[in-house]
């Protein structure tokens, strides 16, 4: 009771509200496993252009798991900046599909831009 007229310092006027809060923190799970999905679909189908990998068992060899987590661990922290971001404008599907759509394109044609320029000036 005597703390009623302290002023509460954590309000933010553009915060979600309690409920809008919590149906967030549950949701957040099932969104970064859509992003997760996504990325190894993703990774999947640049394998499949590859012209080395011809079968599903190709995608388990040595040089191919590399490729997949050097893919999938850059996009997975783009990805999740990205939903952090627009999950504070938006609803938890919306703000999954935008990071979706913009972060996997992005990040994996960075990795390929830096590995054709650390190939060509260093071999």
């Amino acid at each position: 009771m005597r703390y009623r007229y302290l002023p509460n310092i954590f309000y933010h006027p553009h915060k979600l509200s309690r409920m809008q809060a919590i149906k967030t923190i549950y949701r957040q799970p099932l969104a970064l496993l859509t992003i997760s999905l996504a990325i190894l679909i993703a990774f999947g189908m640049l394998a499949y252009v590859d012209e080395d990998t011809r079968q599903l068992a190709d995608l388990f060899k040595t040089e191919n798991l590399v490729a997949l987590a050097l893919y999938s661990v850059p996009a997975l922290l783009v990805c999740s900046l990205l939903y952090r971001r627009f999950i504070k404008k938006g609803t938890v599907a919306a703000s999954t599909a935008k990071a979706v759509i913009i972060g996997i394109p992005l990040t994996f044609t960075l990795i390929i831009v830096l590995a054709i320029t650390v190939k060509e000036l260093f071999f």
